[in-house]
């Protein structure tokens, strides 16, 4: 915008004051000179007005092509806006409405699962979107549901880059994927990678996945060196095909050798039962926050008008997860319990080296109480 004098310095042309044409140019020469030797000024180097202005063309550029239909070239404009409006720190507001506006184009263009993830967020930040704009933009979003899934990642521990079919994903809040099989993983430094593959249907309910990184292994330790002044043997006996700090034989073995399929397979729904427990831990306690937001926000009441729509929908999504993960739980912790009492009771089901050991292990009913009888010799 080009600047112009403030009105009280307005002159008519007849009237204006004349100024000695020396009298100027000494004033631009005072004015230029020590700027010669001077650099710009990081701030007016890096000056916010210009990006703003540039984004801001980006919108009204978007806004007319979407008003003339034209779903390409608006989607275009506005991606560039959003681009730049992260790269130049905008307030998360305004980025919203960009989002919001992006995803409306991309519904109209068939990309179903783009518009989803630029919809959800923006849908969220309510505050900054007028009426027509919160009523288009849900709309939208309700024209993606029949195509995508909504997809809920738990990792532990916190911190985890997620992943989805080789594409990273952000640290928290849930994406959406197309239907079909995909894959989603988890890595962090000093654990081993955690991952799980998963078949999406279209028009699917929110879907919940915990994935629980384990720790890498610590290296076998090796013999301490032996000290320089250390008395040594006389006939050191020397064994030329170990190589020094070798691993035992033994190491390798897996610690449930010898053990039937049954009880690992006890173990393996357990351990999943307690972590699909642990995710519906963490998706209650958000439930929990959520609705103190919208009773402090809205009153008992908050979810029965339209002005909390896109929270209480946000709500109820993370509700469903929740009691899918309890479910997920029970069943996996009961499918354990069955499978490990199963191989207990059968016969011949026991390890050899128990009854070479002479302990026995048998199953006792009394009533409506059940237990194990555990005898030993030692």
């Amino acid at each position: 915008m080009p600047d112009t004098p403030p009105p009280e310095l307005e002159y008519p042309a007849r009237m204006r004051p004349r100024v000695p044409s020396a009298l100027l140019l000494l004033t631009t020469l005072a004015i230029s000179l020590p700027a010669l030797g001077q650099e710009p000024s990081p701030a007016a180097a890096r000056s916010p007005a210009a990006p703003a202005s540039a984004i801001d063309d980006l919108i009204r550029r978007g806004d007319k092509a979407r008003v003339a239909r034209r779903w390409a070239e608006a989607a275009t404009a506005y991606r560039n806006a959003l681009e730049a409006a992260e790269k130049a720190g905008l307030d998360i507001q305004k980025r919203a409405l960009i989002a919001g506006e992006l995803g409306v184009c991309e519904v109209e263009l068939g990309k179903y699962r783009d518009a989803a993830e630029h919809l959800e967020p923006s849908l969220l930040d309510y505050a900054a979107l007028s009426r027509e704009q919160q009523a288009r933009f849900r709309q939208s979003r309700r024209r993606t549901e029949p195509h995508v899934q909504q997809l809920w990642i738990g990792v532990t521990p916190s911190g985890a880059q997620r992943w989805l079919d080789g594409r990273p994903l952000p640290a928290s809040g849930p994406i959406f994927v197309e239907p079909g099989p995909h894959r989603v993983s988890a890595t962090l430094e000093g654990y081993m990678e955690a991952g799980t593959p998963f078949h999406a249907t279209a028009g699917g309910g929110p879907m919940a996945v915990r994935l629980v990184l384990g720790k890498v292994p610590p290296a076998p330790p090796c013999a301490a060196p032996r000290d320089a002044g250390a008395a040594r043997p006389a006939a050191p006996q020397r064994n030329p095909g170990s190589a020094p700090c070798a691993p035992s034989p033994q190491a390798g073995r897996a610690t449930a050798e010898g053990l039937p399929p049954e009880i690992v397979a006890a173990g393996v729904a357990m351990a999943a039962g307690v972590a699909f427990g642990v995710g519906a831990v963490v998706l209650h306690g958000e439930v929990v926050e959520n609705a103190a937001a919208l009773r402090a926000d809205g009153g008992a009441a908050a979810c029965l008008g339209d002005r909390f729509a896109a929270r209480c929908a946000e709500q109820s999504d993370v509700i469903r997860a929740r009691d899918l993960l309890t479910g997920a739980a029970i069943t996996a912790s009961l499918a354990g319990v069955i499978i490990g009492a199963s191989a207990l009771i059968s016969p011949g089901s026991s390890p050899p080296e128990a009854k070479r050991q002479g302990v026995r292990v048998l199953p006792v009913i009394v009533g409506k109480d059940a237990g194990l009888l555990i005898e030993a010799v030692w």
